[in-house]
């Protein structure tokens, strides 16, 4: 009976001793998944962070490009009046050169092929 006894307090014991160890494991797994969790969160926040620094930056570039596009739009249409000034200009000139250079009329039967062609000649 005694060896009985001692048989049963031991397994008693041993179970004891499983659930103590199962409530441990249990405590230690709750703990690191609560850390876990936690890791988690920080790198998500981190990764919102650089997401978010990504994305200012790319707004930030849209913006300059929207910018320079504008300017580029007012820099042609300068440069659009300034090439119409210069062909008004130079319309001009040539309506004034050829008001300004006499030019002897040759009758059309008095033209004829030369009997000596010049280097320069058409």
């Amino acid at each position: 009976m005694m060896m009985r006894n001692i048989e049963n307090n031991k397994e008693k014991f041993q179970k004891k001793e499983v659930k103590n160890k199962y409530q441990k494991l249990t405590e230690e797994y709750g703990a690191c998944m609560r850390d876990l969790g936690i890791a988690i969160a920080i790198s998500n926040q981190n990764n919102k962070f650089i997401e978010a620094k990504k994305v200012d930056k790319v707004l930030k570039n849209t913006e300059k490009t929207l910018e320079n596009l504008d300017y580029t739009d007012h820099k042609f249409d300068a440069l659009a009046k300034y090439i119409e000034i210069i062909k008004e200009f130079i319309k001009h000139q040539i309506n004034k050169l050829s008001y300004e250079i006499p030019v002897n009329w040759i009758e059309p039967n008095e033209l004829k092929i030369p009997k000596v062609k010049r280097e320069n000649d058409i």
